[in-house]
């Protein structure tokens, strides 16, 4: 059995910046984001793209078992995150024959956040599988 909060924890908002975990910036509440940003984040010269990471788990579901959205945003100079013009979002579903396969790696969320961030997936599904990422 693949152990996912062993890695992230699933119902949880976790963002990431420059490939890396901010662990004070993760809650299972959103509008608590902007909160953590504003007491956790010293304000940046320019506006930062950061990518929030969402992972929700399906076991009722073969086919979605895992489902992990990804959406970049920005953190402002005033320390407001926002979704600007040219920030997207993907998701990306793990079917329980991929979990046997693949398991589930914080590598995994690097590889969607580098998927999003150089568009190398198309964005015009609603869903993408993990093997789209991974091979």
């Amino acid at each position: 059995m693949v152990q996912i909060d062993s890695v992230l924890l699933p119902q949880t908002y976790h963002i990431f910046y420059k490939n890396k975990l901010l662990k004070q910036l993760s809650t299972p509440i959103p509008k608590k984001l902007d909160e953590l940003i504003k007491s956790n984040v010293n304000p940046p010269k320019t506006n930062k793209k950061v990518y929030v990471i969402r992972i929700k788990s399906n076991p009722t579901n073969p086919s979605s078992r895992l489902v992990i959205s990804c959406s970049q945003q920005t953190i402002t100079t005033k320390l407001a995150l926002v979704t600007e013009k040219g920030d997207y979002f993907i998701t990306v579903k793990y079917s329980q024959e991929e979990l046997d396969k693949y398991g589930f790696k914080l590598a995994h969320v690097k590889k969607i956040i580098k998927a999003l961030e150089t568009r190398t997936v198309g964005l015009d599904k609603s869903f993408i599988s993990i093997t789209n990422i991974l091979e």
